[in-house]
């Protein structure tokens, strides 16, 4: 019987100790998610500095460095339609200090292509915040013989297999956008990708390659300074900058609509990713959003800072963004090799 009471009184002690462990794991856990952040935090971008994507990345950035009171790092890991900056990710601490700008070729479009990619949107991230709308603006080679879109489609079906197209990586939002126009349009063209916009800009202007669809903030200058020429943007309207180039939709082809948003950006961490972290960045993301000096930047950029900014409603956009794509793959086969 004394024995049994040792017994007890032992567990007993045992289990206070376990309990006051808890209470302190507990309460460290609260004072990093008050003290957070308290160092640098990395934003990985998943393309080439110079292009949009890096732009965006820029602008954000610093609006949140400026809110939060730490530096935010860019770090840019091009290629393979943003894999290497999803490896790196999820290859990170769940601790708030390494995100992602996710693009909608990254977020939605890809993913709603493929099943070999080695992610899920879905599971694998924990949304932020959206950050950014993205108009695209249908360009071509200066010399290119064709006016506006129909004439395009004309001058494909007439050289069949020919026509080329660039983009800034298979799986991008110029290529899945392209091969949506062409299914639509019942076109065939032929793609050559690159790493960035920039790279997919300087073949077009070089004449090495006869069209794209390519981001406004890319296109906007070298349409304005002649290097290139435009035949529609995908906004459902006309864009300010660029006045005299028309929508998709006064194109006069059907279906095109679904283009819209060209791409989006949002902020996304991994798995795992504490809630409290997650409110207090989506806190800064949303203030800067709100700012007119970001709102300003983005506008020269082309970007509309209007998306979902909840966690929650950008989390229901993205799924709602990937659904659309997923049901498209039905009909436009993309070869991803």
């Amino acid at each position: 019987m004394k024995m049994f009471k040792s017994l007890i009184r032992m567990s007993g002690t045992r289990l206070a100790a376990a309990l006051v462990g808890a209470a302190a794991l507990a309460g460290a856990g609260a004072a990093t998610a008050q003290e957070y952040p308290n160092r640098s935090i990395s934003l990985i971008v998943g393309f080439a500095a110079g292009g949009a994507t890096d732009a965006v990345a820029r602008v954000i950035g610093q609006a949140m460095s400026t809110r939060l009171n730490v530096p935010v790092v860019i770090d840019n890991k091009p290629g393979a339609a943003g894999i290497p900056a999803i490896q790196t990710l999820r290859g990170a601490p769940q601790d708030g200090y390494t995100l992602l700008l996710g693009s909608g070729g990254m977020l939605s479009q890809g993913p709603g292509f493929r099943r070999d990619l080695p992610y899920d949107p879905l599971v694998d991230f924990v949304p932020v915040s959206g950050v950014a709308k993205v108009s695209g603006v249908l360009v071509a080679r200066s010399e290119l013989p064709v006016t506006n879109v129909r004439e395009l489609v004309a001058y494909a079906k007439a050289n069949p297999g020919n026509t080329t197209y660039s983009s800034s990586g298979v799986g991008t939002a110029n290529q899945l956008s392209i091969e949506l126009l062409a299914y639509k349009t019942g076109t065939k063209f032929l793609h050559i990708p690159y790493k960035s916009d920039t790279q997919s800009a300087s073949e077009i202007m070089a004449g090495r390659i006869d069209f794209s669809i390519m981001t406004a903030s890319v296109a906007i200058p070298l349409v304005q300074s002649g290097k290139m020429k435009a035949f529609a943007v995908t906004s459902p309207k006309r864009i300010a900058a660029i006045p005299n180039v028309p929508s998709l939709s006064e194109a006069g082809l059907p279906g095109l609509d679904a283009l819209e948003p060209f791409t989006f950006y949002g902020i996304v961490g991994a798995a795992g990713l504490p809630p409290a972290v997650v409110q207090k960045l989506n806190a800064a993301i949303s203030d800067a959003l709100a700012d007119p000096g970001v709102v300003a930047r983005f506008a020269t950029l082309g970007f509309d800072p209007t998306p979902p900014a909840a966690p929650e409603q950008f989390g229901a956009f993205m799924r709602s963004e990937l659904t659309k794509w997923r049901d498209l793959s039905a009909n436009v086969k993309i070869d991803f090799k």
